[in-house]
């Protein structure tokens, strides 16, 4: 039975020149052979480890551990995880807000074809055709369109409604969007 290996904490030791034992060394190759592109970066790290291997090393002040130990200990505690949780929570309220907003606009538009009369939604879009109509001769063609689309709704019921659970699906699929790849999400399975 081989120990438990932290195969982080090998690939530091196999870079800095430490030596590995056999089970390291095997542990490495396994997870090399599994993950190809994590042996590519790895290769990457040994360059640029070799190319600073003549450079001395560089020794701090006299005190300068201590100066910024005592800095760290009156310093105010600082997470940096709550400022992303506020940005995913923002981020799932406006997604939830779209996703309301379109349920809304599906109940609505059931409202509005259930309890106005078609004589009506005809009457007001002959009134508007009439009014828009009078003051620009340009989109005629595409107010007919408008009018031929409405009435068409206006006949079918259905079709509103279809509308409206088309705008619920997108909303719905932007929210799992959001809740698929919002930073939390991606922090959790990094």
């Amino acid at each position: 039975m081989t120990p438990e290996t932290d195969l982080d904490l090998v690939m530091m030791k196999a870079l800095d020149g430490e030596a590995l034992a056999a089970h390291e060394r095997v542990a490495l190759e396994t997870h090399f052979d599994a993950h190809p592109d994590e042996r590519a970066l790895f290769e990457r790290m040994s360059v640029v480890d070799r190319a600073f291997a003549g450079v001395a090393p560089v020794v701090a002040p006299a005190g300068f551990s201590a100066g910024v130990m005592a800095a760290v200990r009156v310093a105010p505690a600082h997470r940096v995880a709550p400022a992303r949780e506020a940005g995913s929570a923002r981020f799932l309220v406006a997604a939830g807000l779209a996703v309301f907003g379109a349920l809304s606009m599906v109940v609505f538009a059931m409202v509005l074809a259930i309890l106005i009369p078609p004589q009506a939604w005809l009457t007001w879009l002959s009134a508007a055709s009439a009014i828009v109509d009078s003051f620009l001769d340009l989109p005629r063609a595409i107010l007919s369109l408008t009018v031929a689309f409405a009435q068409g709704v206006i006949d079918a019921p259905a079709g509103l409604a279809a509308l409206g659970a088309l705008a619920a699906l997108v909303g719905g699929w932007m929210f799992a969007m959001v809740r698929l790849f919002s930073p939390r999400r991606a922090l959790a399975r990094g």
